[in-house]
């Protein structure tokens, strides 16, 4: 019975434990460039582009869930690894092409390796232009993993039930309607999810259809919870 007690006691410290966590909400910090076809007028938003859009989701995720924030948006690079692997997902927007040095995509890998999520997504508002996605999928493809593909997630996959259920996928909110496009390890877990569906267009701008800024916001709660339970 002692003994018994003891491992109750000892469960009950680590649900303290857990529950006391603040989660912390990384974006990244990465040069881009514009593409060569582009105005300076069609393809302003850069990777900071609208953090308030961040914070609105930090405070829906403790509306909705267990999970505590401090609703701060921590700037971090790939530059210093030490430094982001601190963090279980990493955000990475922008309209324009990345540009990202090789010690840069070496840390990229070795974050993905060791358990982190990246969540890039494409902040492009028209049916086109997606330059962030496809230059996301090629770095992939070509210099981060060259020996694997990226795939399209069947609706099944437990990245849309992880918390809020989307039996169909997640929504589409604006930009380019790709299939939702991911990275996975020799396990099956989601290391990057790259969107060109613009969820963060749906969590920043207020003045969105009600219902679809909800499942958006829904969409980028479901990415936190999978990242911190895989």
């Amino acid at each position: 019975m002692q003994k018994i007690k003891l491992i109750l006691f000892l469960l009950l410290l680590c649900n303290i434990s857990y529950s006391a966590e603040i989660f912390k909400w990384a974006r990244a910090e990465f040069e881009t460039k514009r593409p060569a076809e582009t105005s300076q007028t069609d393809l302003m938003e850069e990777w900071d582009y609208g953090e308030e859009g961040d914070v609105l989701l930090l405070e829906e995720l403790e509306k909705t869930t267990s999970i505590k924030t401090d609703k701060k948006v921590y700037k971090v690079s790939f530059k210093d690894l030490k430094q982001v692997v601190e963090y279980p997902i990493i955000f990475m927007h922008s309209a324009g092409l990345p540009v990202l040095s090789d010690e840069e995509l070496k840390n990229m890998k070795e974050y993905m390796k060791r358990g982190g999520l990246i969540y890039a997504e494409d902040c492009q508002v028209g049916p086109q232009n997606d330059y962030f996605f496809q230059a996301v999928k090629t770095l992939v493809e070509k210099k981060i993993f060259p020996d694997k593909k990226m795939t399209g997630l069947p609706e099944n996959h437990p990245v849309f039930s992880s918390h809020f259920e989307f039996p169909f996928g997640f929504p589409m909110v604006a930009g380019v309607n790709h299939p939702f496009t991911a990275l996975l390890d020799e396990k099956g877990r989601l290391i990057m999810f790259l969107s060109s569906r613009d969820f963060h267009c749906g969590w920043y701008h207020k003045e969105r259809d009600p219902l679809l800024r909800k499942q958006a916001l829904k969409a980028g709660i479901n990415l936190i919870m999978y990242s911190l339970t895989n």
